[in-house]
């Protein structure tokens, strides 16, 4: 029993001594690398790709970073890129280690900012774009080179975008104000002339060809009158031809974005003016009980 406690305790004293000998980890080892990292989120305000240093500005100040040998630098759409591919304006996430107060970038990934919408207003001459985003408008400007891209990743132009359009826009900051980047309208579209409006569903049906459809329209689907979003159902007419922006969900069709085309009610089937309703007073323009 004796021996064993001694070996027991020969073994203990060894460890010590060994532990003794060996001394702190090194500094530079990679747990403490990991442990010494630090992140800052904010805007690019300048990068100098030729000295490898680029600062940003965080909700309260500005810092300036070296960028290490080794930075890893990625685009929201680009997994590996370089710092010359960034841009004032963007905004960023920095995983950045502090040398003696100096700091050193070691990842920086940039990530897109976004508004989705309702178009209210698009001028392309003055490139202008009014997004509405719930109870909110915003103002934007469309960047000279700024892309839009339509149904299939199609390239398009801002002469393709339509008020009550639904779009996905990618943004960036400059002087304090949102410029459009990207646009994106990838809804399908569909011209016919209206057959039946159940406004228990909130649902048409529209006829194009030989092809009839119903269309569900979504909650916040905005019905264009005269270039604005404040339509309602009782403003469409049974024989018009109307124009639809939707999306195919599982083979149910919904519609974000209906719009009257001014001037082409179907003969066979022509409603009476709402002015011409009204001072008839016996006559309904559309069904809102079912088809």
């Amino acid at each position: 029993m004796n021996t064993i406690l001694k070996s027991a305790a020969a073994t203990a004293a060894m460890a010590v001594l060994n532990l003794a000998h060996a001394g702190p980890a090194p500094a530079n080892s990679s747990w403490d690398a990991a442990q010494n990292e630090r992140s800052f989120n904010g805007n690019v305000i300048a990068i100098n790709a030729a000295d490898n240093t680029i600062s940003v500005k965080g909700v309260f100040f500005t810092r300036n970073f070296n960028t290490a040998a080794d930075c890893k630098v990625s685009l929201d759409d680009k997994a590996v890129a370089s710092l010359a591919e960034l841009r004032p304006g963007q905004k960023v996430a920095i995983r950045y280690e502090s040398a003696d107060g100096v700091l050193i970038a070691k990842n920086i990934a940039q990530h897109d900012m976004a508004y989705t919408g309702h178009i209210a207003a698009i001028d392309p001459v003055a490139r202008k774009l009014a997004l509405k985003e719930g109870i909110m408008t915003r103002d934007l400007a469309i960047a000279p080179d700024c892309a839009v891209v339509l149904k299939g990743d199609q390239s398009g132009t801002c002469a393709a975008l339509q008020v009550g359009d639904t779009v996905h826009v990618i943004y960036e900051p400059a002087n304090g104000s949102p410029v459009a980047r990207r646009i994106e309208q990838k809804s399908d579209s569909f011209v016919g002339t209206l057959q039946a409006v159940d406004a228990t569903t909130r649902s048409v049906k529209v006829r194009g060809g030989i092809a009839e459809r119903k269309f569900n329209l979504a909650d916040s689907c905005p019905i264009v009158i005269n270039g604005k979003l404040n339509g309602g159902l009782s403003d469409l007419r049974i024989g018009e031809r109307v124009s639809l922006s939707y999306d195919n969900k599982d083979g149910v069709l919904i519609a974000n974005r209906l719009s009257p085309m001014t001037g082409t009610i179907g003969m066979e089937s022509a409603a009476p003016a709402s002015s011409q309703t009204a001072q008839a007073g016996n006559q309904q323009p559309y069904n809102y009980n079912g088809y």
